[in-house]
């Protein structure tokens, strides 16, 4: 009985093929993963910005079409600065905090106690207050 014929060696060109072709793979693979990465930041910008946009539109002194303080410069042609519409949300939030505070706090109106009927609007005022008791403006500042 003869043995099978061995196989040839390899010389060192196929050897240098095969590694190749691995660092080939490797290579596409993360490029593959670099794209997934950028397309999947590149959404989570878009989201980030859309929500910004929304507040800007939401907020009197962002909005150049309010009659409330505008921020100098607003205008269709010179957007804000997100910072600048992030500084004016919080500041506009602080201002509707108090004045839900002070309209609870004031004479009983119908309008009052129709308000602190609602469990959420009760949230949101016993919220501002531990804002304006200092306990939430330390984080802030």
């Amino acid at each position: 009985m003869s043995s099978p014929p061995l196989p040839p060696p390899f010389s060192p060109d196929q050897s240098l093929d095969r590694i190749s072709s691995q660092q080939q793979q490797q290579q596409q693979q993360q490029k593959k993963q670099r794209t997934l990465h950028s397309s999947i930041e590149k959404r989570r910008r878009e989201r980030i910005n859309d929500k910004i946009q929304q507040l800007k539109e939401m907020i009197p002194a962002c909005n150049p079409y309010s009659e409330k303080n505008p921020i100098a410069g607003p205008s269709l042609y010179q957007p804000l600065h997100k910072l600048t519409i992030l500084q004016a949300a919080i500041e506009y939030i602080e201002e509707m905090h108090q004045k839900l505070l002070d309209a609870s706090t004031t004479s009983s109106s119908d309008t009052t106690s129709h308000l602190l009927d609602d469990p959420k609007i009760v949230q949101v005022i016993e919220h501002a207050q531990q804002c304006t008791s200092g306990s939430y403006r330390k984080i802030l500042e």
